[in-house]
């Protein structure tokens, strides 16, 4: 996830410590691990089209970084769904801790640290450093990231940990997860819960259309104390409301792309290059780098084909553990293909494996919603 004592270390150099870890684990723990013969098909397909994806720019992490992935698919269900439920607590405490610091830095307290820090991908990504809280120095003033590099990155994850998680706020592990995502004011993170509370308030929780009719009543209540409290001088509104407001026929928020990069999208599927794409480094030459994110990068560098194989692999992930949930959980990824498209990234694959796992071990669990 970015973290910044990571930052100028190689992923590969992380990837092939997780990788000799593994393969310690494996030989200590044998009965851990579960492998069959879809399992070994879904590690051919995963580390096949990882490599189709990553093969137009070749380096060691190629070949590295998706090996230690292979360990967690051949994990059997039960490790894998305690390992997803140790993220989800350890991703809780580190947020409760650093949304605290958050929190007495935006009230104006000075806390120790403060050093400057930056990582190199971007000049915007400079943060004054304390130690469990980033604090941006010059775009996320006020939106709260912890230690990671973007406030996106943290939002996204948190998402997706209360979906798999069945949004069961009994759980107290998932208050602070909540709270975290608030905070980012990621307008991604904010659709990708509206909608996880949507389809399990209508799809799985008893009394779906009940619940509909109340959550539209409690999210409009909400918007009317937002945008009046204090003539809408306040930060709920300034920060968050605002972000959701329709400005020249866009919402204000959604801002993953410029009119270059739509411009030059609009020509690109219209070229010879839609089906193959035109790889990682002739698009560092199109100066659309900086500023832009989503499915048209995706498309640009990996074509159609790429986005093809991609969601064929995703899907089997699906059909391997075949459930109402695994199919609710790869619509929510496909939602978020849109405005973030980085299928690979570690953390999303294994929430992905991991998360249908743990779903299908509580699926008995009964809850209501609303």
């Amino acid at each position: 996830m970015h973290a910044w004592f990571f930052w100028h270390i190689g992923s590969h150099f992380i990837a092939s410590f997780t990788l000799i870890t593994g393969i310690f684990f494996y030989f200590i723990n044998k009965d851990c691990f579960y492998i069959t013969k879809i399992k070994l098909i879904t590690i051919y397909l995963y580390l096949g089209v990882s490599f189709y994806i990553n093969s137009k720019q070749m380096s060691l992490g190629t070949f590295i970084n998706p090996l230690p992935i292979v360990f967690f698919i051949l994990l059997n269900n039960e490790i894998q769904s305690k390992i997803i439920t140790f993220i989800t607590k350890a991703y809780s405490i580190l947020l409760l801790i650093s949304l605290s610091i958050w929190i007495l830095l935006l009230v104006g307290v000075n806390l120790p640290g403060g050093k400057l820090i930056s990582y190199d991908a971007w000049s915007a990504y400079e943060y004054k450093n304390y130690y469990l809280c980033l604090q941006n120095t010059k775009i996320y003033l006020f939106r709260f990231n912890s230690i990671f590099l973007e406030p996106g990155h943290t939002g996204l994850v948190a998402a997706f940990l209360l979906f798999i998680n069945r949004l069961n706020f009994r759980n107290k592990y998932l208050w602070p997860i909540f709270l975290a995502l608030i905070f980012t004011l990621s307008l991604a993170g904010y659709v990708l819960l509206l909608i996880s509370i949507l389809l399990y308030s209508t799809l799985i929780a008893k009394g779906g259309v009940r619940n509909i009719i109340i959550l539209s009543f409690v999210f409009f209540g909400l918007f009317l104390f937002f945008i009046n409290y204090n003539n809408g001088d306040n930060y709920v509104n300034n920060h968050i409301l605002t972000r959701l407001q329709f400005v020249d026929g866009n919402i204000a928020g959604n801002n993953r792309t410029g009119s270059e990069m739509d411009r030059y999208f609009s020509r690109f599927v219209e070229s010879s290059n839609f089906l193959f794409g035109i790889g990682p480094e002739a698009y560092e030459k199109t100066g659309l780098m900086v500023g832009n994110s989503g499915y048209k990068v995706f498309f640009i560098i990996n074509g159609l084909i790429g986005v093809i194989l991609t969601f064929i692999l995703y899907l089997f992930f699906s059909l391997n553990k075949s459930s109402r949930e695994s199919y609710l959980l790869l619509a929510l990824y496909c939602v978020n293909f849109i405005q973030r498209a980085n299928p690979f990234w570690s953390i999303l694959v294994l929430i992905f494996i991991g998360g249908i796992s743990l779903m299908n071990e509580k699926k008995s669990l009964d809850i209501s919603y609303v």
